[in-house]
């Protein structure tokens, strides 16, 4: 449940902007670990391939399929965004595994 503030309260306007930033900082902190870790990375690249980001996401005459698929790849694309905002290396070091898995298994 939200808690209501007085807006005209500078400080509960500022008690809200720190537990919010404080909130923030721990799903950033959470995302960093998950990146830290090769499986971390693995499972959040495969959900930005099932997210279709790597994809054609437009079907002619298929007005309902396209505007689904566009949806799933703007999840992937803000999963990208998090990332990047909790460590900007993790991103290109995924995709470097991801090329490393491919020619491993032949792909």
């Amino acid at each position: 449940m939200t808690k209501v503030i007085d807006v005209g309260n500078e400080a509960q306007v500022k008690e809200q902007k720190i537990s919010k930033k404080l909130v923030r900082d721990q799903e950033l902190a959470d995302l960093k670990h998950l990146l830290s870790t090769p499986n971390g990375r693995r499972f959040i690249w495969r959900m930005m391939i099932w997210c279709g980001v790597f994809d054609i996401n437009f079907y002619p005459d298929q007005d309902n399929l396209t505007n689904f698929k566009l949806g799933m790849r703007n999840i992937g694309l803000m999963l990208i965004d998090e990332c990047d905002s909790a460590d900007p290396s993790a991103y290109i070091l995924m995709q470097q595994e991801a090329v490393a898995r491919k020619l491993r298994e032949g792909r």
